[in-house]
């Protein structure tokens, strides 16, 4: 699968964009507002013959305040087409963190945000919101093109556990209580750790494949 067109969407974080313009996932086109290109032209214009492939717009800051979704924005966004990791490439981490119809796109920006800051692994969505987007993009302050990461339909989420299991990865679920204690869990050299939709958690279905964990209230 391809960068085509439903996976583009605009990061509206300058710092992200900022951060992301050297990364192996640059951005296609910045949309910048002119006060802030007004504060350091010399600095806007050296950046942009860096990277001669991006292609630039400078806006008046009242109509790019009309395109964006955000007030705090810095006055800065990119436009980025991802390329999603292969099913082979996540299979072979040494980690994985999959959600399983997850609906909040905050939510799981934040969990791709925590996956990048504390492993090296990947990311697969199995349904739920679409994990290309803004809103995603935003809440992970950027990690979504920095992770390895692949969103594929709830229809093909068992096989993909399935095809976990035959690698020999342990595939872990949480669950509020009941589960092993995070504080007694030995993973296993190669784990995939399943979390459920907000508010109906993960079927039966999805988690005879898994072995639940339980964070306890006090690490005590």
């Amino acid at each position: 699968m391809g960068s085509g067109k439903e996976n583009r969407f605009f990061l509206e974080h300058s710092e992200a964009v900022l951060e992301l313009f050297h990364s192996e996932s640059p951005p296609e086109q910045i949309l910048l507002a002119r006060s802030r290109y007004s504060e350091e032209p010399s600095f806007w214009h050296e950046l942009a013959q860096k990277r001669p492939s991006c292609t630039w717009y400078l806006l008046e800051d009242e109509r790019l305040d009309k395109m964006v979704t955000v007030r705090s924005f810095g006055g800065v966004c990119g436009l980025f087409a991802p390329r999603p990791a292969s099913e082979s490439e996540l299979r072979e981490k040494r980690f994985l963190l999959l959600t399983w119809e997850l609906q909040d796109p905050g939510n799981l920006g934040t969990l791709i945000r925590s996956c990048a800051a504390f492993t090296s692994g990947g990311v697969v969505v199995v349904g739920g919101c679409r994990l290309w987007s803004s809103k995603v993009a935003r809440a992970s302050a950027g990690s979504l093109l920095r992770v390895p990461a692949r969103q594929i339909p709830l229809e093909r989420g068992i096989s993909f556990l399935k095809s976990l299991k035959s690698s020999q990865t342990g595939i872990y679920s949480t669950l509020p209580r009941g589960g092993r204690l995070l504080t007694r869990w030995k993973p296993a050299a190669h784990s995939a750790v399943v979390l459920g939709n907000e508010t109906h958690g993960l079927t039966d279905e999805v988690q005879k494949f898994t072995e639940p964990l339980t964070i306890p209230r006090s690490l005590r």
